[in-house]
Protein backbone atom coordinates (compact mmCIF):
# COMPACT_ATOMS: atom_id res chain seq x y z
CA UNK A 1 0.00 0.00 0.00
CA UNK A 2 3.16 2.71 -2.27
CA UNK A 3 2.79 4.44 -4.57
CA UNK A 4 0.34 2.85 -1.90
CA UNK A 5 1.50 4.99 1.11
CA UNK A 6 2.29 1.99 3.51
CA UNK A 7 5.48 3.04 5.52
CA UNK A 8 7.65 0.36 6.32
CA UNK A 9 9.02 1.29 9.67
CA UNK A 10 11.67 -1.02 11.33
CA UNK A 11 10.74 -2.17 14.57
CA UNK A 12 10.88 -4.93 16.96
CA UNK A 13 7.31 -6.46 16.94
CA UNK A 14 6.38 -9.96 17.05
CA UNK A 15 5.81 -12.58 14.69
CA UNK A 16 3.00 -14.02 17.07
CA UNK A 17 -0.14 -14.91 15.24
CA UNK A 18 -3.31 -13.64 16.86
CA UNK A 19 -6.66 -15.10 17.88
CA UNK A 20 -9.45 -12.89 15.81
CA UNK A 21 -9.20 -13.96 12.18
CA UNK A 22 -5.82 -14.80 12.38
CA UNK A 23 -4.28 -17.24 9.26
CA UNK A 24 -0.58 -18.40 8.78
CA UNK A 25 -1.42 -20.42 6.11
CA UNK A 26 -5.22 -19.45 4.24
CA UNK A 27 -5.65 -19.66 0.27
CA UNK A 28 -8.96 -17.25 -0.65
CA UNK A 29 -11.49 -17.71 -2.46
CA UNK A 30 -11.61 -16.40 -6.06
CA UNK A 31 -13.88 -13.10 -6.04
CA UNK A 32 -16.01 -12.24 -8.49
CA UNK A 33 -17.43 -9.23 -10.11
CA UNK A 34 -20.10 -8.51 -7.12
CA UNK A 35 -17.60 -8.90 -4.40
CA UNK A 36 -17.30 -5.46 -3.01
CA UNK A 37 -14.19 -3.59 -2.50
CA UNK A 38 -13.92 -3.91 1.17
CA UNK A 39 -13.44 -7.96 0.60
CA UNK A 40 -10.41 -7.60 -0.23
CA UNK A 41 -9.29 -4.31 1.91
CA UNK A 42 -11.18 -4.93 5.10
CA UNK A 43 -11.76 -1.77 6.91
CA UNK A 44 -12.39 -1.81 10.57
CA UNK A 45 -11.31 -0.28 13.65
CA UNK A 46 -8.77 -2.64 15.42
CA UNK A 47 -7.80 -4.67 12.39
CA UNK A 48 -3.71 -5.21 12.36
CA UNK A 49 -1.31 -6.13 9.38
CA UNK A 50 2.66 -7.11 10.07
CA UNK A 51 4.58 -7.03 7.22
CA UNK A 52 8.33 -7.33 6.22
CA UNK A 53 9.22 -5.11 4.42
CA UNK A 54 12.91 -3.25 2.72
CA UNK A 55 14.30 -0.60 0.32
CA UNK A 56 16.49 -0.54 -2.28
CA UNK A 57 18.47 1.81 -5.14
CA UNK A 58 19.48 0.61 -8.03
CA UNK A 59 18.55 -2.85 -7.20
CA UNK A 60 21.08 -2.66 -3.92
CA UNK A 61 19.47 -3.22 -0.25
CA UNK A 62 19.49 -0.03 2.09
CA UNK A 63 21.17 -0.26 5.30
CA UNK A 64 19.00 -0.82 7.83
CA UNK A 65 15.81 -0.89 6.24
CA UNK A 66 14.59 -4.31 6.42
CA UNK A 67 12.37 -4.91 9.07
CA UNK A 68 8.76 -5.77 10.31
CA UNK A 69 6.51 -3.15 10.97
CA UNK A 70 2.69 -3.64 11.89
CA UNK A 71 -0.14 -1.54 10.50
CA UNK A 72 -3.18 -1.01 11.96
CA UNK A 73 -6.95 1.39 12.11
CA UNK A 74 -7.30 3.45 14.45
CA UNK A 75 -9.92 5.26 14.18
CA UNK A 76 -13.22 5.92 12.16
CA UNK A 77 -14.84 9.12 10.95
CA UNK A 78 -17.38 10.52 8.30
CA UNK A 79 -16.56 12.77 5.53
CA UNK A 80 -18.31 13.52 2.75
CA UNK A 81 -20.63 10.81 3.40
CA UNK A 82 -17.45 8.61 2.85
CA UNK A 83 -16.64 6.36 6.53
CA UNK A 84 -13.06 7.23 6.33
CA UNK A 85 -10.41 5.06 8.26
CA UNK A 86 -7.16 5.98 9.84
CA UNK A 87 -4.18 3.79 9.69
CA UNK A 88 -1.61 3.59 11.69
CA UNK A 89 2.37 1.87 12.94
CA UNK A 90 2.82 0.49 16.22
CA UNK A 91 5.50 2.68 18.08
CA UNK A 92 4.20 6.58 15.93
CA UNK A 93 1.91 8.93 17.42
CA UNK A 94 -0.90 9.58 15.33
CA UNK A 95 -2.18 8.14 11.74
CA UNK A 96 -0.16 8.10 8.98
CA UNK A 97 -2.71 8.11 6.21
CA UNK A 98 -6.57 7.87 5.60
CA UNK A 99 -8.55 5.21 3.44
CA UNK A 100 -11.84 4.85 2.17
CA UNK A 101 -14.40 3.18 -0.20
CA UNK A 102 -16.23 5.11 -2.15
CA UNK A 103 -19.45 3.53 -3.70
CA UNK A 104 -17.96 2.31 -7.10
CA UNK A 105 -15.58 -0.16 -5.20
CA UNK A 106 -12.52 2.11 -5.31
CA UNK A 107 -10.25 2.04 -2.26
CA UNK A 108 -9.13 5.97 -1.98
CA UNK A 109 -6.52 7.34 -0.40
CA UNK A 110 -7.61 10.41 1.43
CA UNK A 111 -5.07 13.54 1.12
CA UNK A 112 -7.01 16.04 3.27
CA UNK A 113 -9.12 15.72 5.59
CA UNK A 114 -10.80 19.23 5.38
CA UNK A 115 -13.56 19.02 2.95
CA UNK A 116 -13.53 22.47 0.59
CA UNK A 117 -16.44 23.29 -1.63
CA UNK A 118 -18.13 19.74 -0.16
CA UNK A 119 -14.95 17.43 -1.95
CA UNK A 120 -12.27 15.96 0.07
CA UNK A 121 -9.03 15.77 -1.82
CA UNK A 122 -8.51 11.73 -2.54
CA UNK A 123 -6.32 9.97 -4.52
CA UNK A 124 -8.12 6.36 -5.97
CA UNK A 125 -5.56 3.71 -4.88
CA UNK A 126 -7.19 0.42 -6.47
CA UNK A 127 -10.31 -0.06 -8.58
CA UNK A 128 -11.97 -3.41 -7.52
CA UNK A 129 -14.51 -3.19 -9.78
CA UNK A 130 -11.91 -4.04 -12.54
CA UNK A 131 -12.22 -7.57 -12.86
CA UNK A 132 -11.57 -8.46 -16.42
CA UNK A 133 -8.07 -9.94 -16.69
CA UNK A 134 -6.21 -7.39 -19.18
CA UNK A 135 -8.65 -4.73 -18.79
CA UNK A 136 -7.30 -0.75 -17.74
CA UNK A 137 -8.58 2.14 -15.98
CA UNK A 138 -7.16 5.34 -15.51
CA UNK A 139 -7.44 6.78 -11.87
CA UNK A 140 -7.16 10.50 -11.81
CA UNK A 141 -6.37 12.81 -8.61
CA UNK A 142 -9.46 14.20 -7.34
CA UNK A 143 -9.88 17.58 -5.50
CA UNK A 144 -7.08 19.91 -4.51
CA UNK A 145 -4.74 21.62 -7.41
CA UNK A 146 -4.67 20.07 -10.65
CA UNK A 147 -4.54 16.24 -11.45
CA UNK A 148 -2.84 13.15 -11.28
CA UNK A 149 -3.45 9.65 -13.48
CA UNK A 150 -2.45 6.43 -12.90
CA UNK A 151 -3.37 3.58 -15.40
CA UNK A 152 -4.02 0.23 -13.67
CA UNK A 153 -4.49 -2.75 -15.16
CA UNK A 154 -6.35 -5.76 -13.73
CA UNK A 155 -3.80 -8.85 -13.95
CA UNK A 156 -5.70 -11.29 -12.45
CA UNK A 157 -6.18 -13.84 -10.26
CA UNK A 158 -3.05 -16.06 -9.07
CA UNK A 159 -1.28 -17.97 -6.03
CA UNK A 160 1.61 -16.27 -4.08
CA UNK A 161 3.52 -17.54 -1.32
CA UNK A 162 4.54 -14.54 1.70
CA UNK A 163 5.79 -15.07 4.83
CA UNK A 164 2.04 -15.33 5.99
CA UNK A 165 1.10 -18.40 3.75
CA UNK A 166 -0.30 -19.05 0.09
CA UNK A 167 -2.81 -17.13 -0.39
CA UNK A 168 -5.50 -16.55 -3.84
CA UNK A 169 -4.83 -12.90 -4.83
CA UNK A 170 -5.96 -10.29 -7.64
CA UNK A 171 -3.21 -8.80 -9.10
CA UNK A 172 -3.49 -4.86 -9.95
CA UNK A 173 -0.41 -3.23 -12.03
CA UNK A 174 0.00 0.63 -11.82
CA UNK A 175 2.00 3.16 -14.10
CA UNK A 176 2.42 6.33 -13.71
CA UNK A 177 4.38 10.07 -14.51
CA UNK A 178 5.26 12.75 -12.58
CA UNK A 179 5.26 15.28 -15.85
CA UNK A 180 9.19 15.71 -15.45
CA UNK A 181 10.33 12.59 -16.75
CA UNK A 182 10.15 10.19 -13.64
CA UNK A 183 7.78 7.79 -13.71
CA UNK A 184 6.56 4.93 -11.24
CA UNK A 185 5.46 1.39 -11.43
CA UNK A 186 3.91 -0.49 -8.50
CA UNK A 187 2.17 -4.40 -8.36
CA UNK A 188 -0.62 -5.01 -5.97
CA UNK A 189 -1.72 -8.40 -4.69
CA UNK A 190 -4.92 -8.62 -2.34
CA UNK A 191 -6.64 -11.57 -0.72
CA UNK A 192 -9.49 -11.40 -0.52
CA UNK A 193 -11.28 -11.42 3.18
CA UNK A 194 -7.34 -10.39 4.38
CA UNK A 195 -6.31 -7.41 2.39
CA UNK A 196 -2.79 -6.60 0.51
CA UNK A 197 -0.89 -9.25 0.78
CA UNK A 198 2.46 -7.88 -1.08
CA UNK A 199 3.49 -4.79 -2.64
CA UNK A 200 6.58 -3.41 -4.78
CA UNK A 201 6.65 0.03 -5.40
CA UNK A 202 9.56 1.22 -8.18
CA UNK A 203 10.25 4.90 -8.91
CA UNK A 204 12.60 5.71 -12.28
CA UNK A 205 13.88 9.00 -12.54
CA UNK A 206 15.81 9.30 -15.79
CA UNK A 207 19.13 11.09 -16.11
CA UNK A 208 19.88 11.24 -12.48
CA UNK A 209 22.21 11.84 -11.06
CA UNK A 210 24.14 12.14 -14.60
CA UNK A 211 22.83 12.44 -18.01
CA UNK A 212 22.31 8.81 -19.82
CA UNK A 213 22.22 7.57 -15.72
CA UNK A 214 19.04 6.35 -14.32
CA UNK A 215 18.18 5.86 -10.30
CA UNK A 216 15.30 3.43 -9.01
CA UNK A 217 14.45 3.45 -6.08
CA UNK A 218 12.13 0.46 -4.67
CA UNK A 219 9.90 -0.62 -1.81
CA UNK A 220 8.82 -4.09 -1.56
CA UNK A 221 6.69 -5.54 1.59
CA UNK A 222 4.89 -9.13 1.87
CA UNK A 223 2.49 -9.88 5.03
CA UNK A 224 3.98 -11.85 7.87
CA UNK A 225 0.91 -11.85 9.90
CA UNK A 226 -2.35 -10.39 10.47
CA UNK A 227 -5.77 -9.93 12.78
CA UNK A 228 -8.83 -8.73 11.85
CA UNK A 229 -12.28 -8.08 13.47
Amino acid sequence: MRRFIFIIAVCACSCAYWACKSNSNAVGSVPNVSSPASAYYPLAVGDEWTYYGYSDTNGVMELNSAGNASESIISETQIDGLSVYALGITGYNGPLGYYAINSQNILLQILDTVSVNGMVESEPMTDFGNTIAGHTDTLFISGGIGSYATVETYMGMLSIQVKAGVFTVAWYHDSSGTGFGDYAISDKYYAQGVGLVKESDITFEPNYPNPGQTTTDGTYQELVSYSLH
